[in-house]
């Protein structure tokens, strides 16, 4: 609050011909007056305040909404990426079940059965290939989940709590947790 100078508090003096008690209630006045102006003041400010919390709520909303609406598009698209990949599998499978029983006859020529076992090797090749690819989109979701959270955590305000030596030190801790946790999933995903 900035002091006042002799000039602005001048309004405050007694005046020469002015009782006591109308100097009071002038002065009282006056305090009525700058304290309504200070109420005034703090309620357009804290209306303000509100408005912008509200808004800013409305944001946050907004984007987690758009977040929840990518990652499902996300996971839809996975899903029939899924599909499409065990469908292409079955038609292999099937194929390959075919060529075997074709060739598993014993008038079937060499190379009718050398193409058998090629088209065999080329299934399990197909079928672990699929398994794999389960397992990555299977990681990826977990990175993906990791990252809404880890970008959630990073929107939230800081925590006003006092940074005692204790408190700084689990908060050190905590944050340490959550990279390792978060370089073992990379990891993870990198070797899959």
């Amino acid at each position: 609050m900035p002091l006042l100078t002799r000039s602005q508090t001048k309004v405050m003096d007694r005046k020469a011909e002015e009782s006591l008690l109308a100097y009071e209630e002038r002065l009282a006045a006056f305090i009525q007056e700058a304290n309504d102006r200070a109420a005034a003041a703090a309620k357009e400010r804290s209306q303000i305040e509100q408005a912008e919390e509200v808004k800013r709520r409305k944001e946050e909303q907004d984007q987690l909404r758009q977040e929840e609406v990518d990652l499902q598009a996300a996971t839809e698209h996975r899903s029939r990426q899924r599909e499409r990949l065990f469908t292409r599998e079955t038609v292999i499978g099937d194929e390959t079940a075919h060529c075997v029983a074709m060739t598993s006859a014993d008038e079937a020529p060499e190379t009718d059965k050398g193409l058998s076992a090629v088209a065999q090797i080329s299934h399990d090749l197909v079928a672990t290939c699929a398994l794999q690819k389960e397992e990555i989109l299977h990681l990826q979701q977990t990175v993906d989940q990791m990252l809404t959270r880890l970008q959630a955590l990073e929107k939230q305000p800081a925590a006003v709590a006092a940074a005692g030596p204790s408190n700084l030190t689990t908060r050190v801790q905590v944050l340490e947790d959550d990279v390792s946790n978060i370089k073992r999933v990379h990891q993870d995903f990198r070797t899959s």
